[in-house]
């Protein structure tokens, strides 16, 4: 009896939820693959510019801060924003985007790379779908704290802001004027 029980409430369970859907990775091309430190690293050093000012970022703000960077790439191109950043144009106040588009902007001219803007979106786009599988409610910074722990001692090369050991200190005054630290 206990048996026929059980394998009813099976049989309801699959009537009630269609087939359960199966998480497919996109297939990343090597031009992906390859962006992927650089826009990974651009984060590390965002994240220490926040951690020297006494804040941190979250994994929930920086996910929402990458796709909102996927909707700018998609409207306007990289190359478009690229330039806006060097002619100092950008209205969008957000660091990350500021960092990941100047660090993957330079090591694309530093080392005459041909990404297109879909190579540069599905980069960013996976790196979100890790940082999602990464996320914990007992941890607002898994995936940042990972990240944290894989640039200690690693070195990036063929950039000339990046041809340095990880960590080093970063000067505020780099990224921020007087008047907007507030």
């Amino acid at each position: 009896m206990a048996r026929r029980t059980k394998k009813s409430s099976e049989e309801k369970s699959k009537r009630k939820s269609p087939e359960r859907k199966t998480r497919k990775f996109k297939e990343l091309n090597e031009k992906s693959i390859e962006i992927l430190p650089v826009i990974e690293y651009a984060i590390y050093e965002v994240d220490k510019i926040f951690e020297n000012q006494g804040d941190k970022l979250t994994d929930d703000y920086l996910v929402s801060s990458l796709k909102e960077l996927t909707h700018l790439i998609k409207a306007k191109s990289f190359e478009t924003l690229f330039q806006e950043m060097r002619d100092e144009l950008v209205e969008d106040s957000d660091i990350i985007h500021w960092n990941i588009i100047s660090r993957v902007g330079e090591h694309i001219e530093e080392n005459d790379l041909n990404y297109s803007d879909k190579d540069i979106v599905n980069a960013i786009e996976e790196l979100v779908d890790t940082i999602k599988i990464q996320m914990s409610k007992h941890d607002p910074r898994a995936y940042l704290s990972f990240l944290s722990e894989i640039m200690r001692g690693v070195k990036i090369e063929g950039s000339k802001r990046s041809d340095i050991d990880i960590p080093r200190e970063i000067d505020d005054e780099d990224y921020f004027d007087d008047e907007e630290n507030y």
